[in-house]
């Protein structure tokens, strides 16, 4: 990977990089792996394994993307082929708790961690979807990859 500054990592809002479910896009469970050095004068990255890179991988395995909308977790995508989909979850759906407990006390972080839970672990999800109409999900946690 070439870079000719610093601007070229940055976020971008439109083309190819800007659609999180790109497969070409490689995040954070993969990056925390390497110790990254940008090399400006040869335009070069450069990736070295680091104490982390045999760690055990831990992602997400219900297949919903959230993010942080004003204190609520929002569904901006759902995975096809995942638990997330196959329980009807639908982008505009808003996390109003997770296991019987508001959202409002859990961090997205610790959401996540949840739910990169072990396959089979069941995760109850209370959802408002765009009508306002609340309604429970549960979801059995699985590698759909």
């Amino acid at each position: 990977l070439i870079a000719n500054s610093i601007a070229d990592f940055a976020v971008q809002a439109k083309g190819a990089f800007a659609n999180p479910f790109n497969p070409a896009n490689v995040g954070g469970a993969v990056w925390r792996r390497f110790t990254v050095t940008l090399d400006y004068p040869h335009r070069q990255m450069l990736l070295a394994k680091n104490a982390l890179f045999d760690a055990p991988t831990d992602y997400d395995r219900s297949g919903v993307f959230l993010i942080d909308s004003k204190g609520a977790y929002t569904v901006i995508g759902v995975f096809p082929g995942s638990p997330a989909a196959a329980d009807g979850l639908a982008k505009g759906d808003v996390l109003v708790g997770v296991n019987g407990t508001p959202v409002t006390t859990d961090s997205l972080a610790q959401l996540r961690t949840i739910l990169a839970g072990s396959p089979g672990t069941v995760v109850h999800l209370q959802v408002r979807g765009a009508s306002g109409a609340q309604r429970d999900v549960t979801l059995k946690l699985a590698d759909y990859v």
